[in-house]
C-alpha cells in the first residue's frame, strides 16, 4: 500500500548493522515528507548526485519515495561478533 500525505507510514524495528568488523544494533525508521526531503538533498549533495538515478523513475511515475533512517541506539562494539538472525 503507497503511503498518502495524510497516512504516513511508520515503523520501528531494531536492525543489526556490521561495519568494520563491529556490529550495532540500531533503531530504524521510515521518513517521508520535509524530513526525507532535506535528507535525500544531503545524500545528493554530498554523492555528486550519484544515487539520483534509483528514485527518479519512482518519482516520474508519482511514487512516494520512503527515506529509511538508521539511529544507533547501542553499540555492540566487540569485534567480530556476528550478527543475530
Amino acid at each position: 500500500m503507497a503511503a498518502s500525505a495524510n497516512r504516513p507510514i511508520t515503523a520501528n524495528p531494531l536492525v543489526q548493522v556490521r561495519a568494520d568488523g563491529r556490529t550495532r544494533t540500531m533503531n530504524a525508521r521510515i521518513t517521508e515528507g520535509a524530513e526525507a526531503r532535506a535528507l535525500l538533498r544531503r545524500v545528493l549533495l554530498r554523492t555528486g548526485g550519484t544515487y539520483l538515478f534509483l528514485i527518479a523513475p519512482a518519482r516520474a511515475a508519482g511514487r512516494t519515495v520512503p527515506i529509511v533512517v538508521l539511529d544507533p541506539i547501542a553499540d555492540d562494539s566487540k569485534p567480530g561478533t556476528p550478527l543475530q538472525n
